[in-house]
C-alpha cells in the first residue's frame, strides 16, 4: 500500500525502485544519509531600501525576498476601504512542474492572494 502511494510521486517504476534502494541502504541521492538534514542558514535584513528583506538556503537552494509596502490615499469611491496588492518576482525559469509547469510568480501570487483578500479591505 505504502510503494503504490510513493508510486504518484514518482515518475517511474525505476525512480521508484531506486528509492526504495536508497531507503533500504540508509542513504539519500545526495550522499546524505537517511537522517541528515540540508543545513539551514537565514539572514534577515539583507536590502537596506525595503521594508523588511531575508535570505534563506537551505542545502544548495537559497531564496531570496525583499519586501516593499507603499501608503496611499483609498480611492475617492470608497475612501472607509484599504487595498493592498502584491507582486512577486522571480529571477530565472522557476517552472513547478508538480503544478501543471505553472511559473512560480503566478502560483505564489495565486497562493498568497486570499492571505490579503477580504471584503473588509474592498476590490
Amino acid at each position: 500500500q505504502h510503494a503504490k502511494s510513493v508510486r504518484v510521486l514518482m515518475s517511474s517504476t525505476a525512480e521508484l525502485a531506486y528509492t526504495l534502494e536508497g531507503v533500504a541502504q540508509g542513504m539519500r541521492e545526495d550522499g546524505r544519509a537517511r537522517l541528515d538534514l540540508r543545513h539551514l542558514a537565514i539572514e534577515c535584513s539583507i536590502f537596506a531600501h525595503t521594508c523588511g528583506s531575508a535570505r534563506v538556503t537551505l542545502g544548495n537552494t537559497e531564496a531570496i525576498v525583499g519586501v516593499v509596502a507603499e501608503l496611499s490615499e483609498p480611492e475617492s469611491d470608497a475612501p472607509d476601504a484599504g487595498r493592498i496588492s502584491v507582486s512577486v518576482g522571480a529571477a530565472g525559469n522557476l517552472a513547478l512542474p508538480d503544478y501543471g509547469g505553472t511559473d512560480a510568480v503566478t502560483f505564489l501570487e495565486a497562493a498568497l492572494a486570499p492571505l490579503y483578500s477580504h471584503k473588509a479591505l474592498g476590490p
